[in-house]
């Protein structure tokens, strides 16, 4: 029943968000935000007393409440080998509620719920505390791991409809702690921290792939809220260790994509992650035993134009129990993307972006179609910001390229993507 009675609450608070948030501010509450307030009071929500406590104007105690609505279409042209049924859909890609609370000076907790899958599931869930005297901030809880510039960027500021194919090699959110500094007036900033590292279940499968090929997905990690299972179903029994360094030569960089007609910033940033898995979860997962990554990338925005670059080259360790050609082997895997925008008016953006995978260099371990051993990707982009990227119209075009043995067919599997994003 309490279950029930936050889900309820919850969703309640989203729609009434989208329907009255009419702006967003840089610090504390706005309007948007006191309407809301204001409804949930009149809704019995919120008592008097709790309604002008979140109200107050101050910066030591507040209660930041944001949300964001994706809808999306996908479509797959007519090639002669896709069915009805996957040829196009629409969906709600994200639909999220987030709140941040200032309990004191130096602490906060910050909350982030998905609604758009069908299911209510956790995105951040962590409790932050800064501590001056280091310059440090302290983040505990579920949160984001120090690793690659596209998986960190939020899905609100991105200037195409999905983040880059290389972001995939990411962990991006787990159950762990991150310290944060920066020095030099932020022109350096210094993060890294330790974690479960929780692996995708999907990872001990086949998927549809002959065994003499597993892990066949880019994707390694996924967001663990559950706490460390450390299970004979397939969890690793070690911490993840993670760090990230970032070089802004003209003081601050907000991570974000496109070009309002800002100063100039640039930011070069490396990082890289490490983890052994043990020898339980080695067994179970076809001889699996570790994988460690490293990455570098940069963020430029000037003169109307937005580039970033990435390369992560990652290895996944096998021991003695793996499959043929396989065993004690350390697998290499290589992913890059560049991308750009150039903005028209502060409104209208053009944009494109380059990517490639390679999944194994000795081509044994396969992408996500059977005997797949490389994946180019080529997207063009046309975005128009109503209001910068807190309302935007975003559509693109998706050519794909598979490498795939010589006398094997490559999948044909170009991709229309339209979005209508919204976020206060």
């Amino acid at each position: 029943m309490k279950k029930t009675k936050f889900i309820l609450v919850t969703l309640t608070a989203l729609a009434v968000s989208m329907v009255f948030a009419s702006s967003a501010t840089a610090s504390g509450l706005g309007v948007s935000n006191k309407t809301l307030v204001n409804k949930l009071k009149e809704k019995g929500l919120l008592t008097k007393e709790e309604a002008h406590d979140i109200l107050k104007k101050d910066k030591k105690h507040f209660l930041k409440i944001g949300g964001r609505l994706q809808v999306q279409y996908e479509g797959i042209p007519d090639n002669g080998t896709a069915t009805k049924e996957n040829t196009s859909k629409l969906f709600v890609r994200r639909a999220r509620l987030s709140f941040r609370a200032q309990v004191t000076e130096n602490a906060f907790f910050a909350l982030q719920t998905e609604f758009g899958k069908q299911s209510v599931t956790l995105k951040d869930a962590y409790v932050g505390i800064k501590i001056p005297a280091i310059g440090t901030t302290l983040k505990i809880g579920n949160n984001y791991v120090p690793f690659s510039r596209e998986a960190l960027n939020s899905s609100k500021y991105l200037h195409f409809v999905e983040r880059t194919e290389t972001s995939g090699f990411a962990p991006f959110r787990q159950m762990g702690i991150t310290a944060v500094g920066s020095l030099f007036a932020h022109k350096l900033k210094i993060a890294g921290g330790v974690y479960n590292g929780s692996v995708e279940d999907k990872f001990a499968k086949n998927d549809g792939v002959s065994q003499a090929t597993p892990f066949t997905y880019k994707h390694l990690y996924k967001i663990d809220t559950a706490g460390f299972k450390n299970s004979s179903a397939g969890q690793p029994a070690n911490f993840m260790y993670a760090a990230r360094v970032d070089f802004s030569p003209f003081g601050k960089f907000k991570l974000t994509q496109g070009d309002f007609g800002g100063d100039q910033a640039l930011q070069i940033g490396v990082n890289f992650y490490t983890q052994n898995y043990g020898s339980i979860f080695a067994s179970n997962n076809s001889g699996l035993d570790g994988s460690t990554a490293y990455g570098a990338d940069f963020g430029y925005r000037g003169f109307g134009f937005s580039i970033e670059g990435e390369y992560i080259n990652r290895n996944l360790r096998f021991d003695d129990t793996a499959i043929a050609g396989l065993k004690g082997r350390d697998v290499r895997q290589v992913a890059a993307s560049i991308q750009g925008g150039y903005m028209f008016l502060n409104a209208l953006e053009a944009a494109v972006r380059f990517e490639q995978i390679d999944y194994d260099d000795n081509d044994i371990l396969k992408g996500k179609h059977e005997k797949e051993d490389q994946q180019k990707s080529t997207t063009f982009g046309l975005n128009y910001y109503l209001k910068k990227h807190h309302l935007k119209l975003q559509g693109d075009y998706v050519v794909n390229q598979y490498e795939m043995p010589t006398g094997v067919k490559a999948p044909e599997e170009d991709r229309i993507e339209l979005k209508v994003a919204y976020y206060f």
